[in-house]
């Protein structure tokens, strides 16, 4: 069950954070951060050094947190403080991919106290403080660690513990020194906490607590997964479920698997500031669906925020969040995500993560923000932008932000009942730039297919002033996609689609529906190269019959100019994931991959099973760098 219903607390004014930018050609430094109104500034000092595995002490050194930032020859930038994100930088002159860059570095302050837990050869005698002298249980360890310290407890890599983190209640002094969770040891296994039906981690909504960071662990709800020898059924709890005030929280290179939602970060009690969640792999949840559709506590989500002010996703790992065909009765509905971002947030930045296999969508991200170079597929909803339906308020005026360097692929139906097919959808948008994302072969059976939807909140239409305003479409492709564009909203101020690619040469449909209206002057259009094998009186649809025009008439009709109607020959279009596996020498599946990208860890992360690597090979496809 979830710990609250899924949209308390919504709605206020959207700021965009700028990352910096995650590249096989960057390096990163570590640096204060001064979080400004619209961003974060990072200033580039010295890079900390990794102790690796076979080192005492925490899984990272050095002092500071945040996004992968550039450095090098091409000039300043760098990773973000604790505190916030880093900037983006110039070209690196070094190596060209290293995977001991871009994690969290922390040193240890004057009068941090560590503590060892084992569960291997600890013993809840001695006093923890030093390998030898390991304590055994988790709950032992936390007993040892002081509020308000830059403490750290720390459990042994590749031992496996029957409890979890519990309750937490405690803080860290300040962003420069949080508490940390994190791992010592030779192993490259994380510390394995396999919690049956409890949960692994939580924080009530009447605490406040700060300046805090959990690093390394795997949380695995064993007596859930039907993949474990330990499974007994569906009943269990969430995975992290953090409720308190304050803020300033790092997530970074945990696993967490199988619970009814995977991890949730709610601001009951009022904003939580500055959440952060990178390069973790978040797998598997689900619920049983209840016999009721309007029931929403049998919502099951990877990662789910309501109500958080600044929230930083950042190279993960979300796949197969909602459902499991294994389990009776655990189905894929429509309320069930990958990654579900609530409009009541702000300040987001969604950037470099794997988003695959999710029940419904991919990606919510109802507070508009940053939504740059993520790896979208197999979802049978890539992602929204914008767009809030179900009870939860819109973000009042909309949202601001940038949608850039997206793939997305694949995008199937949630049952046979329930098609999709859909790219991306956008709505309640401000201003917001829409640029050089990929949306490429939809395999939805049904007839809802489309790249992109421009619509709104339809259930219950609770803002009438709701609409598009500012939006532009530019330097997109679309292809293989049966169905570019529709226009599902009248709604419609200032859009540009501009100098896009809507090809569908192989399974030709519409290209461009106006849904029961006629043309929108709220729309133009120019530059735009069309194709679809299709016959050329149904590329351009309008009205509630779907009434065709040709070529001809849509450029008299629209106004268009420079633009196209013939096949563009790519590269490579049809290049996928399963291709790009077999390209490593792999198993030319998507499954295949994606077993492997979820054993990305801090001591086993390879740059094919980042986002980047496959981004980079279907761009490639396209003739783009």
């Amino acid at each position: 069950m979830n710990a609250f219903p899924r949209h308390a607390g919504e709605g206020r004014a959207l700021e965009i954070l700028m990352l910096a930018k995650i590249s096989r050609s960057t390096s990163f430094a570590v640096a204060p951060v001064l979080l400004g109104l619209l961003g974060a500034l990072a200033l580039t000092q010295g890079c900390g050094t990794d102790p690796g595995p076979g080192a005492s002490g925490s899984s990272s050194s050095g002092t500071n947190a945040g996004g992968a930032g550039g450095g090098g020859t091409g000039g300043s930038g760098g990773a973000g403080g604790l505190g916030g994100a880093g900037g983006t930088g110039g070209m690196d002159a070094g190596p060209p991919w290293d995977p001991t860059v871009g994690w969290t570095n922390f040193e240890e302050s004057a009068d941090t106290q560590k503590i060892y837990v084992s569960s291997s050869d600890g013993n809840d005698d001695n006093d923890g403080l030093s390998p030898e002298k390991a304590v055994k249980t988790i709950a032992k360890g936390k007993q040892l660690l002081r509020d308000g310290f830059p403490d750290w407890l720390l459990l042994k890599r590749g031992d496996v513990w029957n409890e979890g983190l519990g309750t937490w209640m405690l803080s860290g002094r300040s962003t420069t020194e949080p508490m940390l969770v994190s791992t010592y040891g030779d192993a490259v296994a994380r510390p394995l906490l396999e919690t049956g039906a409890k949960r692994g981690l939580s924080a009530d909504a009447a605490a406040t607590l700060q300046h805090l960071a959990f690093v390394g662990i795997h949380f695995h709800a064993n007596t859930r997964d039907p993949a474990s020898s330990d499974f007994v059924g569906p009943a269990g709890d969430e995975g992290v479920v953090w409720l308190a005030q304050g803020g300033d929280l790092l997530f970074e290179d945990l696993m967490i698997q199988s619970y009814t939602g995977n991890m949730s970060i709610q601001g009951i009690q009022g904003k939580i500031n500055n959440v952060r969640l990178r390069r973790s792999v978040i797998v598997d949840a689900y619920e049983l669906e209840a016999p009721d559709p309007n029931e929403t506590l049998d919502d099951s989500e990877g990662f789910y925020a309501t109500n958080v002010d600044v929230l930083v996703l950042e190279g993960n790992v979300f796949d197969h969040n909602g459902w499991n065909a294994d389990v009776p009765g655990a189905n894929a509905t429509i309320h069930n995500h990958n990654v579900y971002v609530q409009s009541s947030c702000s300040k987001v930045t969604i950037r470099g993560n794997i988003t695959t296999r999710a029940a419904s969508h991919g990606l919510q991200a109802r507070a508009g923000g940053v939504v740059d170079k993520n790896l979208v597929i197999d979802n049978p909803i890539g992602f929204s932008y914008g767009l809030t339906n179900g009870p939860a308020t819109p973000v009042p005026g909309g949202v601001t932000g940038t949608v850039t360097g997206n793939v997305v692929h694949d995008a199937g139906d949630i049952t046979e009942a329930e098609p999709r097919g859909i790219g991306v959808q956008l709505g309640n948008i401000k201003s917001a730039v829409v640029e050089d994302n990929i949306l490429a072969h939809d395999k939805s059976a049904g007839g809802n297919h489309i790249a992109f939807e421009l619509t709104r909140k339809y259930d219950p239409m609770q803002v009438p002033d709701e609409s598009i305003k500012d939006l532009t479409l530019r330097n997109n492709i679309v292809y293989d996609w049966r169905g570019g564009i529709r226009f599902s909203t009248t709604a419609l101020t200032n859009v540009k689609i501009e100098a896009n690619d809507f090809q569908s040469p192989l399974r030709g449909e519409e290209l461009v529906r106006f849904f029961n209206q006629d043309f929108n002057a709220g729309v133009t259009f120019g530059q735009n190269r069309w194709y679809s094998s299709a016959p050329e009186k149904s590329w351009f649809e309008f009205g509630p019959q779907a009434t065709g025009i040709s070529f001809t008439e849509w450029v008299s009709k629209s106004k268009e100019t420079e633009s196209t109607n013939t096949a563009v020959s790519y590269p490579d279009p049809e290049r996928k994931l399963g291709t790009y596996h077999a390209s490593l020498g792999k198993e030319a599946t998507i499954e295949a991959y994606i077993a492997e990208a979820r054993k990305q860890s801090r001591y086993n992360y390879r740059y094919e099973y980042t986002a980047e690597g496959p981004i980079t090979y279907i761009r490639a496809g396209f003739g783009k760098d």
